[in-house]
């Protein structure tokens, strides 16, 4: 795996001396465990952070601590879960014939001509048949030189919105025959004119069910399948064989959990995205859904789009990983996993 640079610095420049850093407790809130920063005057007495309370309270795993409940014991297993298999259809996800594809303009000269444009709107659909999103996508590439290989990344969900076009990466990717499908991911109820209904529908499906497929991690994820999907099938310009995934935020939540489970996936670059953790609120828990139902499914949604937990199976695939975080990023950490 090809190690960032970028993120080894970044390492260094927010590491501080041992000396000088706060007490680190694992602090389990509402049964849901996270690393925090604490200022702690221990004094020399003070008993070690991981030793066990006198008087450990028992906990009913079967159903949730109550919000301000902090429990300081690390040995309590709260995902006592075996990873199931990939929650997305492969053969329904790489099906172009359900895409129900809808050509918005035709392939166009931009880029002073060095590069053709096509764009088109696609379904996404959940596996709820009354639950699916129309997503735009934008095609782009090299006027000469294709079939090429091709990297999906995201723009905006305006289906006329040609920002990408300015983009950096798109002018690289020209200028090398490398190709782009840019579908748009956004908040799902920002996701055009119909996102607020697909957004309350879909929250209705997951406090149902409670199935990882009805969040927005994984509409994001095969939002990217998709896209590669419809790429493919411009046989003249797009082609197989060498497929990267380019996200940054939740969009570096699609390109990670598209790469995991989709093999025609090669490569991933993905920043300012979670690679060992999901940060809180990555999935709104519905009301109703509690104890080992809610466990199940953080435990679900972080096998779905986290790396870490896919390391091994990437390196079988000989998957190429460049994996960055912002310095301000509190997932940052999750690089020191990667880098294992």
């Amino acid at each position: 795996m090809r190690k960032s640079s970028i993120g080894l610095l970044l390492l260094a420049a927010v590491g501080c001396d041992a000396a000088q850093a706060p007490e680190r407790v694992l602090v389990d809130r509402g049964l849901d465990a996270h690393l925090i920063d604490m200022a702690i005057d221990a004094g020399p007495d003070a008993a070690p952070l991981d030793a066990a309370p006198d008087a450990a309270p028992i906990i009913d795993l079967s159903v949730d601590a109550a919000p301000d409940q902090l429990i300081v014991d690390a040995m309590i297993d709260m995902e006592p879960f075996e990873a199931g298999p990939s929650p997305f259809d492969l053969d329904a996800t790489v099906n172009a014939e359900t895409l129900g594809t809808e050509v918005v303009a035709e392939w166009t000269p931009v880029l002073d001509d060095t590069a053709m444009l096509k764009r088109v709107v696609i379904t996404i659909a959940t596996p709820d048949p009354e639950v699916s999103l129309r997503v735009p996508v934008r095609l782009i590439a090299p006027a000469e030189g294709c079939p090429c290989d091709f990297i999906v990344t995201h723009s905006g969900f305006n289906a006329t919105d040609d920002a990408v076009l300015a983009d950096e990466l798109t002018v690289w990717a020209m200028q090398n025959r490398v190709a782009l499908a840019v579908p748009g991911v956004a908040p799902l109820a920002e996701s055009g004119p119909d996102g607020a209904a697909f957004a309350e529908a879909l929250a209705a499906r997951l406090a149902e069910t409670g199935d990882v497929r009805f969040t927005a991690l994984y509409v994001w994820g095969l939002t990217y399948i998709r896209a590669a999907t419809a790429a493919l099938v411009e046989e003249e310009m797009f082609r197989g064989g060498r497929v990267g995934a380019h996200g940054r935020s939740r969009a570096g939540i699609a390109a990670t959990t598209a790469v995991i489970h989709d093999p025609r996936f090669t490569a991933l670059h993905a920043w300012l995205t979670p690679i060992a953790k999901l940060p809180p609120g990555a999935v709104e828990p519905p009301e109703g859904l509690a104890g080992r139902a809610l466990r199940r499914l953080r435990f679900d949604a972080a096998q779905l789009s986290l790396p870490v937990r896919h390391f091994d199976a990437l390196r079988t695939r000989r998957v190429t990983m460049f994996l960055h975080n912002g310095a301000n990023d509190p997932q940052t950490p999750g690089l020191r996993a990667a880098e294992a």
